[in-house]
């Protein structure tokens, strides 16, 4: 009497195709996002590099220590190491309306793991310096000193390897997937 071994639902192949064409598709997206958000990002900075200017004056400048926001949010602070962030704070006037703010550029509010780099930072808008501020004219209480025009070739090039790569990953997956797909063409490529 011999055995007989039950078959798999799925065979193996089809189950690693579908493994494959979900690997694809997840990278497809993280790459996607990726350029979608730096391309947001930019178009962002060219937005603020049209507001307006007027003189201001940094009125406080140092460094502030801090949980990383993702700890914060995930309620493990004070678990984990600190983020050292450069505090700028200036004053300015529009249309004879004083403000205050602290936002040096779009995304500054992250920190960093060196204190050395925030010292830096925070070093170039000493106190008392004049500076230019540029603020929304619609709302003249949002400003910054530094419109943050610069693009993120790593994010750009890493985005988009993840998409080109995801894509065709995806892409070899389905076709391996196709009904009609001879068997020994998802094994050669």
């Amino acid at each position: 009497m011999g055995s007989v071994t039950p078959s798999p639902l799925v065979p193996p192949r089809r189950l690693r195709s579908l493994a494959a064409l979900a690997l694809g598709a997840l990278l497809a997206v993280a790459g996607g996002h990726a350029l979608w958000t730096e391309g947001a990002r930019v178009l962002r900075a060219q937005e603020l590099a049209a507001w307006p200017t007027v003189p201001g004056e940094v009125i406080y400048s140092g460094v502030g220590r801090r949980a990383p926001l993702r700890q914060r949010h995930l309620g493990l602070w004070p678990l984990g190491s600190l983020e050292h962030r450069a505090v700028v704070r200036y004053r300015y006037a529009v249309g004879g309306t004083p403000y205050l703010s602290d936002q040096i550029s779009p995304g500054s509010a992250r920190g960093y793991r060196s204190a050395a780099r925030a010292r830096e930072v925070a070093a170039r808008y000493a106190a008392g310096r004049a500076v230019q501020v540029r603020f929304d004219p619609a709302r003249p209480g949002t400003a910054v000193l530094h419109a943050g025009n610069r693009v993120s070739l790593w994010r750009l090039g890493v985005g988009g390897l993840a998409l080109l790569g995801g894509l065709a990953n995806a892409w070899r997956a389905w076709r391996r997937l196709a009904p009609g797909a001879h068997p020994e063409a998802g094994a050669r490529g």
